[in-house]
């Protein structure tokens, strides 16, 4: 069984590197653009973008910082302004609304908000993404949603 389809990036050895995106030329290194897997047209064989991951932006957060999430699609996406998710946060605040601006041709698109100015942790909950993303080739709807596997992968940071 190969390590990899059309539908599964090929694994880097590695792992900082990040994950392989995919391109018309088929599974490509993120950094280099070095075509790793040759696969003609992948982007139209492989359906429309989908989230792989997502994470916090930096290790550490204080009260009243730029809080920022990078959602990671396995394809370049085009978003239009104001697609949001939702941070979880322990404390009385409530969850954080966390938006993105729009952004073309982007693999890791970046959502950001306030950490509230109170003690919590935060994490990032299996949810849907709202608002417009769609793969940056055809224009087509991508897939919004934020595995719970994604999600516990991210982590949580600790504010205090």
């Amino acid at each position: 069984m190969p390590l990899w389809t059309k539908d599964k990036a090929p694994l880097f050895g590695n792992p900082k590197r990040g994950e392989a995106v995919q391109t018309a030329a088929g599974w490509v290194d993120p950094i280099t653009g070095e075509v790793l897997v040759a696969i003609s047209d992948l982007t139209t064989k492989a359906g429309a973008a989908n989230v792989t991951s997502a994470k916090f932006g930096l290790l550490a957060y204080l009260q009243g910082d730029v809080l920022t999430v990078l959602v990671h699609f396995n394809e370049k996406v085009d978003v239009t302004v104001g697609a949001t998710i939702q941070a979880a946060w322990s404390g009385p605040f409530g969850n954080i609304t966390l938006t993105a601006s729009a952004q073309n041709a982007a693999h890791d698109v970046v959502f950001s908000g306030v950490v509230p100015a109170e003690a919590g942790v935060l994490s990032i909950a299996a949810q849907s993404i709202a608002g417009t993303i769609v793969d940056d080739l055809g224009a087509a709807a991508s897939g919004l949603s934020i595995s719970p596997a994604a999600a516990l992968k991210a982590g949580s940071r600790t504010v205090v």
